[in-house]
């Protein structure tokens, strides 16, 4: 049994490590896919630009929602769009739906904040999206600010959907994690435990109705776990 037992912890570490190796490839491999032919720049794309109220940490949790919302709502916008001249008139002419999206969010979090948009070109820093690259210069963008809008910002591609790209393979990556992390909980738990109970001669007889009793506990823990990760 305990060779068993042995063997298993020895797969379940193998395949955590393997988990964790492929997280770092995930986006490079989603964006490769949709992006492999396009060199981008500042001439056919349209860049989102969400500044935070502060830097407290509720006001950066608040930004992210908003980040979310965003992109969440105005994905479909884009279905039929296939320039970024295109993309900016779509904009253009939804700013008030968008304006609303982002007021109705504030209002479900009891924020008072007021939000402004402005849809015009700024300067934006190096950034990577998986593969591709958008080096330093003047980017067309929609820009949200938030309150004073004085907190650290966050920016991506609205079009082409990188924004949404990068927010898939973030929450892909929370669930991996999630999972990675609950079988560390298994393993240690489970390996101590047992520990415990071969060198307890009275729990000896006892050993293989703990060993299951054990496993359904760390089964219950797991699902705990997988169902309190953070949202961000």
């Amino acid at each position: 049994m305990q060779c068993r037992e042995r063997i298993r912890l020895i797969t379940v570490t193998v395949v955590a490590l393997v988990i964790l190796a492929g997280l770092g490839s995930s986006s490079a491999i989603v964006v490769n896919k949709e992006l492999k032919t396009t060199a981008y720049n500042s001439g056919n794309l349209l860049r989102l630009h969400v500044i935070a109220n502060s830097n407290s940490l509720e006001d950066q949790k608040l930004k992210r929602r908003i980040r979310d919302k965003i992109i969440a709502q105005t994905e479909g916008l884009f279905k039929e769009v296939n320039s970024a001249k295109r993309a900016q008139e779509v904009v253009k002419k939804n700013l008030g739906y968008i304006k609303k999206v982002v007021e109705s969010e504030l209002d479900k979090m009891n924020s008072e904040y007021k939000v402004r948009l402005n849809l015009d070109n700024f300067h934006f820093p190096k950034r990577t999206y998986g593969n591709v690259t958008l080096p330093t210069g003047d980017y067309d963008a929609l820009r949200v600010v938030l309150g004073e809008g004085k907190g650290e910002n966050w920016w991506c591609v609205l079009f082409p959907p990188l924004c949404y790209i990068d927010a898939v393979n973030n929450e892909s990556k929370k669930q991996k994690v999630a999972d990675v992390e609950a079988e560390d909980i298994e393993i240690k738990v489970e390996s101590k435990l047992l520990e415990y109970i071969e060198s307890n001669q009275q729990l000896i007889k006892k050993k293989e109705k703990i060993k299951r009793l054990l496993r359904v506990s760390i089964t219950n823990l797991n699902n705990l776990f997988a169902n309190n990760v953070p949202n961000d």
